[in-house]
């Protein structure tokens, strides 16, 4: 059920990307073509108005790449599997969520291992459990905090698996939680619906990957994926 819901989410999510892509697309090349001819006359502005100008485009880019993401995000079919790298995905979601850490003075340690072998993954899929885990880790964060985003090449068991480890430093999960952290509808959230987790692990668990995390209150919680290496699988 709670997997045919967030298919449901996504396609609309797709369509209201397309959409929202087409319509803001004119205004934003409206508005680089201004900043290039602001640019142009530069030499007629004094500093400071010239700072402001490289500030705007850098801004016109960040919402580009934004666009571009969630636009490649929606277009990709739901049950599609590709070979790909998982660090290029957190590339992606940490792009999509900057703008909501950067708000909340959140900064992403990215510490993405070299030589991670590439998996054959719903590249949709995955990204909607990395967003939700970061996401997760940005509420729980406090303001000015630290996300670390890692990956590496590891054993489990007699065989090979790329890690991916998601850790914070925010309040934590009390001890009585633990236990009802992946169960459905469950949330200790004044908002939300319970589900985000509890899909994350149906669709890892579609992956043949593992998720499970530590977590003390007050210090902050780790969370842990663990993929298969793809001759593994």
């Amino acid at each position: 059920m709670e997997t045919d819901i967030q298919s449901n989410k996504l396609e609309l999510l797709g369509k209201l990307a397309a959409t929202l892509s087409h319509e803001i697309r004119n205004p934003l090349s409206v508005l680089k073509l201004n900043l290039h001819f602001l640019k142009i006359y530069s030499e007629n502005v004094d500093k400071e108005s010239y700072d402001i100008i490289l500030a705007c485009e850098v801004a016109l880019e960040r919402i580009t790449k934004l666009m571009e993401n969630i636009l490649e995000f929606s277009r990709r079919p739901l049950d599609e599997l590709e070979v790909t790298s998982i660090n290029e995905i957190i590339e992606q979601a940490i792009v999509i969520l900057n703008p909501v850490a950067t708000k909340n003075s959140i900064l992403f340690d990215k510490q993405l291992g070299e030589n991670i072998m590439p998996l054959s993954v719903n590249r949709n899929k995955i990204l909607q459990v990395i967003l939700n885990l970061l996401t997760n880790a940005i509420e729980a964060s406090n303001n000015g905090g630290n996300i670390i985003v890692k990956t590496a090449r590891s054993e489990k068991n007699g065989s090979a698996i790329i890690r991916l480890v998601v850790e914070d430093f925010g309040i934590g999960i009390k001890e009585s939680d633990k236990e009802n952290v992946f169960k459905e509808f469950y949330t200790s959230k004044k908002t939300g619906t319970g589900i985000g987790l509890s899909v994350c692990k149906k669709l890892l668990e579609e992956h043949k990957a593992e998720i499970y995390f530590e977590s003390q209150y007050g210090k902050g919680t780790r969370f842990f994926v663990d993929f298969p290496e793809l001759n593994n699988r």
